[in-house]
């Protein structure tokens, strides 16, 4: 192996030191994403500015009982994972307890600057602005950031 040069070798390093890759910066989807339960709820008045405290209320109890351990994972092979999402994104109308979660597998493309993530053929568009990956999917917005 002397003299051998490790492919990619060069942007691992510059990774370790700087904590980017070019390599893949191109692509701001790439990598590991959290669920942002304070930027989804901001989403929440937004959509909704008339939205009754009560209501927001129930809105956050359940944005941060039933996503608070989501994530996503977008690979430089065009796959997405969401983990630990729950069955249904709608709210109930009374309050539950924690519901079941479920991972989905999915895909990404990237379609003049957003993102087509498809997972078993329910396709969503993906945004992506100041660190922040959003989407929404069954009239729920959520937010990922960066992790």
């Amino acid at each position: 192996i002397t003299g051998t040069v490790i492919p990619n070798l060069a942007d691992f390093r510059t990774y370790l030191d700087t904590g980017r890759t070019p390599k893949y910066e191109p692509e701001p989807i790439l990598g590991r994403w959290k669920f942002d339960p304070r930027s989804t709820l901001a989403a929440v008045r937004k959509a909704r500015p008339n939205i009754s405290s009560r209501e927001m209320q129930a809105q956050r109890a359940w944005v941060t009982t039933a996503f608070g351990k989501a994530s996503m994972v977008a690979t430089p092979e065009k796959q997405a994972v969401l983990k630990n999402l729950p069955t249904s994104f709608r709210a109930p109308t009374t309050p539950q307890p924690a519901p079941p979660l479920e991972n989905k597998s999915g895909t990404w493309d990237n379609v003049n600057g957003k993102y087509l993530l498809s997972f078993s053929g329910n396709d969503v568009v993906a945004n992506i602005e100041s660190g922040r990956l959003s989407f929404t999917s069954e009239g729920a917005t959520l937010v990922f950031e960066r992790e």
